[in-house]
Parts: C-alpha cells; sequence; structure tokens
C-alpha cells in the first residue's frame, strides 16, 4: 500500500511540474478570455488554453525563444463551411505579428519558400506562421468565386512555415 502511495504522491509531483512549466506563456489574460473562438460557420477552434499552447510554439518558431505573449485577436475570414482565422499577438516587449489557422477549407500559400511539417489528413487543421528578415506578417484573402484562400507573407524575404495537426 504504501509503494502505490508513494508512485501516486510522484506522479502528481511530476504532473504539478510540467503544468507549471507549460503554464509560462499559457496563462489567459482577461482580453484573452473575451475571444470569439467560434468561427462565423459555427466550429470551434479551440479552447484558449490551446489556442495560447499553439501560439506559445508560433512564436517559440518565429522569434527563436519563450516569450511573454498576448493573444489581441482573432479576425475569422468568410468561408461557407470550416474555419479560417488569423490570430494576432503581441510580445511582452511590443512586438506584434500573427499566424493562420485553417480546418476543412482550401488555400495556396505565396511565400518566398514554404517549410512543411504537415500530414497531409483530410480536414486536419493546419497552422500557418511566416519568418523573415522583414517585418514579416500573414494576411489571407479569399477569392468569392472559387472560395479558395491565398495566404501572403509580408516581404519578398519571408518564409512560411506550414504544420497539421
Amino acid at each position: 500500500m504504501k509503494k502505490r502511495s508513494i508512485i501516486a504522491i510522484v506522479a502528481m509531483a511530476c504532473l504539478a511540474l510540467l503544468s507549471l512549466s507549460c503554464q509560462k506563456n499559457a496563462a489567459v489574460s482577461a482580453k484573452e478570455k473575451t475571444l470569439k473562438l467560434d468561427a462565423p460557420s459555427g466550429q470551434h477552434i479551440a479552447t484558449i488554453g490551446e489556442l495560447k499552447q499553439q501560439a506559445a510554439q508560433v512564436v517559440l518558431n518565429k522569434h527563436g525563444k519563450e516569450q511573454s505573449f498576448e493573444i489581441t485577436s482573432i479576425d475569422f475570414l468568410p468561408v461557407a463551411k470550416g474555419y479560417a482565422a488569423i490570430i494576432s499577438y503581441r510580445l511582452q516587449n511590443g512586438i506584434t505579428s500573427n499566424f493562420a489557422v485553417f480546418s476543412g477549407v482550401k488555400f495556396n500559400v505565396a511565400s518566398s519558400s514554404i517549410t512543411t511539417s504537415a500530414a497531409q489528413e483530410k480536414d486536419g487543421k493546419v497552422t500557418i506562421s511566416c519568418k523573415g528578415t522583414c517585418s514579416c506578417t500573414l494576411s489571407a484573402t479569399v477569392n468569392a468565386d472559387t472560395g479558395v484562400i491565398t495566404v501572403n507573407c509580408g516581404c519578398s524575404g519571408c518564409d512560411a512555415t506550414m504544420t497539421q495537426s
């Protein structure tokens, strides 16, 4: 019985430490709690905690280190089904940037190069971010006739990174 108790206590302590290490960027601000997480199509994109974890990975990849940040807005593109959202964030030092999250939509990416770790799953969630030597931000437009989204990375020296989950 003592052995099980000790194992349970050690497991709980490990989970608590893991939770604390993941919460550096996962703390949710009052503003983030008010963000709309449902697309106009009715599809739920994520919990705010999941979105913060996803954004933390984008921040790490783009800026080269973990940093405190706040998600400042979620702008949905007009798509009939699925969702296409541009997520904007601000680092603690005031630098702002963004990334896109798509699911169930067709899209093209215009960038000087594209790095992908996407496993080509149908209807998977796709995240696209831009990184470069310029003020590299992402923009996207929807072709009203075809419904295809075109994603652009800010300048000619800007590379896109695409992941799928």
